[in-house]
Parts: structure tokens; sequence; C-alpha cells
């Protein structure tokens, strides 16, 4: 900022200088103070399109929505004016469709990223933003195809298609471009695209486009989806998946790979102490794949859009440090809290759902470290009355929980205990509604840590620290290499007391991908003795559906 200002006072009565200086504003948050600096920019230049264009954003983001809009409107004027003088610019035909798209009249924004693309056939943001026009159009295939052009140019437009393909789930009319996609790119599709499975279930014509893919990934689909798609595949197709399905056929597995264990004194111990109510699940981001995008999908896709310098594009901690560096600490959190926020989750709540299996299980308290609320919808579906509690995680946050609008449960009623009826679910690194609770970058994990072991003896409820001294722990969703598990493991699982009666703790872990090490049985050696020795923790081998599947089986 000091070189920028410097500018102004060698060129006040530049309109440039403060569209810059306003830009900043506009990129830093400060919508006021970059409005103020744009009516400087039209003061000096009533004609200048570009002021006029991002004066409409700024207000936008103030709640000033008629006003923005009749800033485009000045700015399609003069963009008007400056495309009839030189036609040539693919930059100017740009913003003006720009112009046009935030003013709702998309039709004419593509009719001027046509032009654009005229003169430039490889601007990925106008194949970008055309696709956007269109999506808003509901033209649904075409804006796929000028997403898919926008992605071979910049890669960071991958992240935005796959949000479309996302909410296609329940377009009919898209079925078969959604089926050509999943079919072809199957290996390369995030995790959460797999919900397009629940719509192609129900289309024997862009199922079969499939069947090899669905095929090859079967023991990895919710049971519901499995049955759904038995039911609608032709006869061809069917076979394989049936065989599957009965168990006569096994799926393939990753080299080396065995089925998940547990051993059996291990089960009777976990499932006894599910009948006393002495169980303390813990759930984390893997129990919500493929409902929404996996921790290292979500940071590929911001590395991407961002522009992340580093290789360790797939560490959500660090992609999100670097965002948070980039503007403020609380950025990430706001676009993450926003993403979650509007994810549809079709059959979640099923039967064969982990999140219903754990509501099936009539626990009073259920810690998460995600930040949504799928737990107590789960519980709500069952017939519960689940309270929301997060954990305030430093001086700041233990303010506001004393705010009427995020007052804790326990000061709201000193006598509140949890109960099966009415059940606990603790948020240990906070929650969607708060994002300044949400612990997600690599300093919020430090600074979690050392909050919690300065004053761990009185950091959690007692209804808490009671609970993880009596009761076993089940951990759904976590990699024992992860970030989370380890600040757990640092926190919650050394807390005084906490493995006083040698309570079981068991862990669901994923087989180590062969892309991420050398030798998979050795990786799996160290794991299991790094969970037993380490950790005292109990490995169960398989996937978080898996795992519920047979929890629902022995529970019954």
């Amino acid at each position: 900022m000091p070189i920028i200002e410097e500018s102004l006072k060698l060129d006040p009565n530049s309109a440039t200088s403060f569209d810059t200086v306003d830009f900043v504003h506009y990129n830093l948050g400060n919508y006021s103070n970059a409005l103020e600096d744009y009516d400087k920019a039209i003061e000096i230049n009533p004609r200048y399109p570009r002021a006029w264009y991002y004066r409409g954003l700024a207000l936008k983001k103030l709640g000033r929505d008629k006003e923005a809009q009749e800033s485009y409107a000045e700015a399609i004027k003069y963009y008007d004016e400056a495309t009839k003088i030189d036609s040539s610019s693919p930059d100017m035909w740009l913003r003006k469709g720009s112009a046009y798209h935030e003013s709702g009249r998309y039709k004419e924004a593509i009719q001027s990223y046509d032009e654009a693309l005229e003169i430039d056939p490889k601007n990925a943001d106008a194949w970008g933003n055309k696709g956007s026009a269109l999506d808003s159009l509901e033209k649904y295939e075409e804006a796929i195809e000028c997403y898919d052009k926008a992605v071979e140019l910049d890669p960071r437009y991958a992240y935005v298609r796959d949000e479309l393909l996302v909410r296609l789930v329940d377009k009919d009319t898209a079925a078969a471009q959604i089926a050509k996609t999943v079919g072809e790119n199957f290996d390369k599709l995030p995790e959460n695209v797999q919900n397009l499975l629940f719509k192609l279930a129900d289309n024997k014509e862009t199922a079969s486009g499939v069947a090899h893919a669905i095929t090859a990934n079967f023991d990895k689909l919710p049971e519901n989806v499995r049955n759904e798609l038995l039911g609608s595949l032709p006869e061809k197709d069917r076979t394989s998946l049936g065989r599957l399905a009965r168990g006569e056929e096994k799926p393939r597995l990753a080299r080396g790979e065995e089925k998940p264990t547990l051993r059996q004194l291990d089960w009777d111990s976990l499932v006894e102490s599910i009948h006393r109510k002495e169980c303390v699940p813990f759930i984390g981001s893997g129990a919500s794949v493929p409902w929404i995008p996996s921790d290292a999908e979500i940071a590929r896709n911001w590395a991407a859009l961002h522009n992340y310098p580093l290789e360790d594009s797939s560490d959500l901690a660090r992609v999100a440090q670097f965002l948070a560096i980039q503007n403020d600490e609380v950025y990430p959190k706001k676009i993450l809290s926003k993403e979650l926020k509007e994810r549809r989750l079709p059959g979640i709540l099923d039967e064969a759902a982990a999140y219903a299996v754990l509501a099936y299980l009539n626990l009073s308290i259920y810690i998460t470290t995600n930040y949504d609320y799928f737990m107590e919808e789960a519980l709500r579906n069952a017939g519960k009355e689940p309270v929301s509690e997060f954990f305030s995680w430093n001086d700041f946050l233990k303010e506001i929980s004393k705010s009427p609008d995020t007052r804790s449960v326990f000061a709201i009623d000193k006598k509140y205990k949890p109960t099966q009826e009415r059940p606990l679910v603790y948020h240990l690194f906070g929650t969607i509604d708060t994002p300044a609770s949400m612990v997600l970058t690599e300093k919020d994990y430090s600074d979690f840590g050392n909050f919690f072991n300065k004053a761990e003896k009185t950091v959690l409820p007692p209804v808490i620290r009671m609970a993880l001294t009596k009761s076993s722990l089940l951990f759904l969703g976590y990699g024992l290499e992860g970030i989370k598990f380890r600040t757990i493991s640092e926190t919650i699982l050394n807390f005084p007391g906490s493995s006083a009666y040698g309570q079981l703790r068991v862990a669901v872990q994923l087989p180590p991908r062969e892309e991420m090490v050398v030798g998979e049985k050795k990786a799996r050696n160290y794991l299991t003795q790094l969970a037993e020795k380490v950790y005292k923790v109990r490995l169960y081998w398989g996937t978080v559906s898996e795992f519920a599947n047979d929890l629902r089986q022995r529970i019954r």
C-alpha cells in the first residue's frame, strides 16, 4: 500500500491511480473504502467503465443492490462506447460481458464473451464466464462444455465445473452428459461426484455406460446405492454386480489389501461398551465421503484456484494457511463454511450410512471434528433432540460463547446432562455457523494444542471429561497420519485420567494408497504398530461404510 499511496501523491488526478488503490481495498474486504476510491476515480473520469463496474461490485457487497445495478448500467454504457471505438480488444469484451453478467442479463453477457472468444479462442476466463452464464440460464450441457474448455486452458476452473456436476444430480436433463463425464473420467473426478450415481441408477440408458467403472468401485458404494444399481442395470451389466452384492465375488482390491478385520475380543468389548452406553464416537471428515469432498480434494481445488506455490497441495491445513496469509485468518473458514452450507446430501440418512448407524447406537455424547451438523441431522431423524456445542479453544471464543447467540448450553443450563433422548454433539474443531471457531489452518491446530494443554484440567466441560475417562472411544473418518488425529492424540488422548480405566480405543483406517507408499504391507505393519504402541488404538482396516455395516449387524 505505501507504494500505491505514493503514486497517488505524484498523480492525484489520475483515475487509474485511484482504481489501483480501490482494487486493493476491495480485495482486502474494505468495501466502504473501495467505494470512496471508485467515486474519486469516477469524479476524475466519469466515462471510466472499469470504475463503474467495480463500484457496482462494492455496492453489492455492502447490500445496496439497487445502486449496484445502476452502477453496472453505467459500466455497460461506457464499455459499449469503448468497444465501438476499438472492437479488437478481447479484455474489453470480457469486461463488458461481466457487467452484463452481474446485471443478470445473461444472454447479452454470452454475446460479449463470444466476441472475446472470436478474437482470442484461448481465453480461459471468457470460456469460464460463458459457462457460468449458461449455468444461470440452465443450459447445463453447454455450460459443462464451456467449463471443459476453460479447464484445458486453466485447471483452476475444474473446481467450478465439478460444483456444477454435483448440483446436476437432481437435473434429469443433464443425465446423459453426467454419464458421459463419469464414464470417461471416473478415476479423475472428485469423490463427491460419486453422488451422481444416485441419478444414474434410475436411468438404464446412462447406467450401462458407466457399469465398468461402477463395478471397479462397487465395494466403496453405500449399500442402498448398490441395490438401486442392481435394480436398474441391464442384465449384461447386472451379473457381475449381483455376484459382488451376494458375496460370491470379491471386489478388486489394491495390491496386498486384506479383508477388513478387528479382533473378536475387541469387537466384543466395543459392542458391550455400546450396550452399557459407555462409548464416545469421534466423527471425522472421512465419515461424510462421498457426500462431501474429502479434505485432500478441497485442498487441491483451493490450491488450483489460488495458485498455491508448494507441492503439498493435498494438505488442507497448509493450503488454508496460505489463503489466510494471502487474505485474512477467517477467509478460508468463510469459504469452507459457505461451501458446506450449500451441500445437499442424498443418502446420508439412509439406514446403512455411518451417521444413521451412530444415531441408532442411542449414546448420550458424540464428539465431532467436522464443522457441519450432519450428526445432529441424523439424530433428529432418529427422533432425538440433539444439543450442539463447540469448544472455545481461545480467549476470543470464550468471550463470544457468553453472548446470547452463541452462549454455551452449560452456561444456559448449569444442570444440563446429556441423555439418550437429548444427546450432546460436541464440535471440537468449531462449526460453520461460527467460522472463527473453525480449526482449519496449521496455526489453528498449533493454537488449539497450546490452549488445550495450558488449561487441560478445566478446558473441557465436566461431562466430557468424565466420559473420556470411563468410555471406549471410537474414531470414524480419520487417518493416523492426518493432522486432525495427531491433534486429538496430543490433547484428548493425553488428557489426565483418559486412560486410567484402560478403555478400548478403536479407529477405522483406510488401507494406504499405492501411490503414497513404497511397500503397502510394510506400511500396514508400521501403522498398526504406531496405532497400538503409540496411540493405544486398535485398527479396523477398511472404509467407514464397511465398518458401519459390520457394527450395525453386530448390535442388532
